[in-house]
């Protein structure tokens, strides 16, 4: 059974009358979306902070407010574990609202690539990854859980359930035979006229099938410095650099030798330096 999980939490808050409201090509994004959903998976849900009876949503939409969730585990995390437990599903596709113009070919793609794996989402070529388009199981959903509850250390971002769990594949981008542009995220009034790819689709990659370096460990040992950077230098060798990032700040945050410059290298690879280093200037550190 798959549950699909949309997150409308917070999503397109740049967009007037956001996600709910917002139509492209007379069809309301979000009322899109869940469309899409509901003919690849056996059960949909929507999870926002708040519901508007005017969304016509209402057999799907779950309000969150344990404040579990918006402790160690808040964001999107809290809205894909707080729509676990409404379920008894095994497999669970998460998808953002923000994904205004997805199809089915697209979800259906990843759902049978999924097949056999704990978990898969779609890789392109900077080596970005679609952490809110994402199918995965059950029982890493449970281990991201837990570790929100023990928190050795690992900032709670979406990414833990790749970096958690047992076999992640990654589908290249150029694999999906599909509009690139249908993966855009629909975040402000621009991204509706004119939607741009995140990253450039067209290279030469194969899916491939990856033992995450932290899907065996204990949780006592997930928040040791030299494990997240072991992460970091394994997800760069292999071109995972969104992955990489994540391990290497995570490392960083900790106070590891070697972090920032593996945090350097993937926003490097990215294309994210020179945001990172306009930031920084802004904070005037």
């Amino acid at each position: 059974m798959l549950l699909a999980v949309v997150l409308a939490g917070g999503a397109a808050t740049r967009l007037p009358g956001k996600l709910a409201t917002v139509a492209k090509h007379g069809e309301k994004l979000l009322r899109h979306v869940v469309r899409v959903a509901s003919l690849v998976a056996d059960e949909v849900v929507v999870v926002a902070r708040g519901y508007d009876p005017r969304w016509g949503l209402h057999r799907y939409v779950t309000v969150y407010d344990d404040p579990f969730f918006y402790g160690k585990c808040a964001g999107p995390l809290a809205g894909i574990l707080s729509a676990l437990g409404e379920s008894r599903a095994w497999r669970v596709l998460v998808l953002s609202g923000d994904y205004g113009l997805v199809t089915p070919m697209v979800i259906e793609a990843l759902v049978e690539a999924h097949r056999g794996r704990d978990t898969a989402t779609i890789l392109w070529c900077n080596g970005l990854i679609e952490p809110l388009l994402t199918v995965t199981s059950r029982s890493t959903l449970e281990r991201v859980k837990t570790l929100c509850r023990t928190s050795p250390g690992l900032k709670p971002r979406p990414t833990l359930v790749h970096r958690l769990a047992e076999t992640l594949l990654l589908l290249p981008i150029s694999h999906l035979a599909v509009d690139p542009v249908l993966l855009a995220s629909i975040n402000t009034p621009w991204d509706l006229v004119t939607p741009r790819p995140k990253a450039r689709a067209a290279c030469r990659m194969e899916p491939r099938v990856h033992k995450p370096p932290l899907a065996s460990l204990p949780f006592g040992r997930l928040g040791e410095p030299n494990v997240l950077l072991a992460e970091a230098r394994y997800w760069l060798e292999h071109n995972v650099n969104h992955l990489a990032l994540h391990a290497a700040l995570d490392a960083e945050a900790l106070g590891a030798t070697g972090a920032e410059a593996l945090a350097r290298e993937a926003r490097g690879r990215l294309g994210l330096e020179r945001l990172h280093q306009g930031s920084v200037a802004r904070k005037g550190h």
